[in-house]
């Protein structure tokens, strides 16, 4: 009766009105009784350790029994369960929550939340909005039936997908966005052997000849060849981000096998970070592969994310403004690659960089 009581419960005589004066005990039932919806903890008593542990909700709707041995883990429990409570209410809202189930995957996609680390105020200003889908565009019209079509390219619905990864007129600046991420992996890879940046890859011929893969690092003595390309892509929930890795695995598939028919060992794999910058889990092993340093990688991951949303502001306020937000790189400007380094060397060419390494 005691645990019913300080749970909140409301059945038989516990509902009745009282008129006593208020206790520790009728203070624990109160709170109980407020915080129902948000933390939904109850009391339970064990009658074979004649002892009052409390029940609390844990993520992926478990429940985690915490026992007076561990009564300092309630305060943190309870501050969790609100958490687990306000996220759940965003996932599940119809569009505002599709952005945030793809960043809370991983921590770096909201790095700056607490810091504000290597984003510009007004980044931070779009982020937020962005990623709530309360930017003033034609397709997300609250009410009203005005017109839709995109201001710039005419497409028949101007949603912020479109602006940021759609829209005709700003691929240039996609482009660079989407460069920006290739170069700093090229810059951080200690893989051995040739590194190719957006060329064309060796000893195929035919269609296949025609495909341009972001980074393609190849080691001869071991025969292995690892194939990188990057994607941008919008995060409508954390599936689109999936399906974009696995486009790219599809797209060069069939290099990949006529790669292994010359011998080689072949791994393919997609670098995926959203518009609105949500981390991709599997990033993480693919700088593994790339042999960027774990020191390295710590920092690398936030300024990826920091820059792609610098980008992506640039690029929605050119849109609505038409007023470009970045320096347009002068002709011949080399991107950020490794130059020349105890036995590495960076050539620059018309179809792309190519960096050689001395085999390690």
């Amino acid at each position: 009766d005691v645990a019913e009581y300080l749970s909140g419960s409301l059945e038989g005589e516990l509902g009745q009105p009282s008129n006593s004066r208020s206790s520790f005990c009728s203070g624990i039932r109160s709170v109980a009784l407020k915080s129902a919806k948000k933390l939904g903890f109850r009391w339970r008593w064990d009658g074979a350790r004649c002892e009052l542990s409390l029940e609390c909700p844990a993520r992926g709707g478990r429940r985690v029994t915490i026992p007076p041995a561990a009564k300092r883990q309630v305060i943190g429990r309870m501050r969790a369960a609100v958490a687990e409570h306000y996220l759940s209410t965003l996932l599940n809202k119809r569009d505002q929550g599709k952005v945030i189930d793809a960043t809370v995957r991983r921590g770096v996609s909201n790095h700056f939340m607490r810091t504000g680390r290597f984003i510009r105020f007004a980044d931070w200003r779009f982020v937020h909005c962005a990623r709530l889908d309360v930017l003033p565009v034609n397709g997300a019209r609250r009410w009203g039936a005005g017109d839709r079509r995109c201001r710039r390219c005419g497409y028949e619905s101007k949603s912020l997908p479109h602006v940021l990864c759609h829209c005709g007129p700003h691929a240039a600046t996609r482009q660079l966005r989407h460069n920006r991420i290739v170069e700093r992996l090229a810059a951080a890879s200690r893989l051995p052997g040739d590194l190719r940046f957006n060329q064309r890859v060796p000893s195929v011929g035919g269609d296949l000849a025609a495909l341009r893969p972001d980074l393609v690092v190849t080691h001869e003595p071991s025969r292995t060849i690892v194939v990188v390309d990057v994607t941008v892509p919008f995060e409508n929930t954390f599936e689109a981000l999936e399906k974009a890795r696995f486009e790219k695995i599809l797209k060069y598939h069939s290099l990949a096998d006529s790669l292994r028919g010359h011998g080689y060992t072949v791994h393919v794999d997609g670098f995926v970070v959203g518009a609105l910058v949500a981390w991709h889990p599997h990033n993480d092993r693919l700088l593994t592969i790339l042999r960027v340093s774990s020191g390295y990688a710590g920092l690398m991951r936030p300024l990826i994310v920091s820059k792609t949303i610098a980008w992506s502001r640039d690029i929605y306020v050119e849109h609505v403004t038409g007023t470009r937000q970045y320096l347009v790189p002068v002709p011949g400007d080399q991107p950020e690659v490794p130059t020349t380094r105890g036995g590495q060397s960076a050539c620059a060419s018309d179809n792309g960089i190519c960096v050689s390494k001395a085999d390690l």
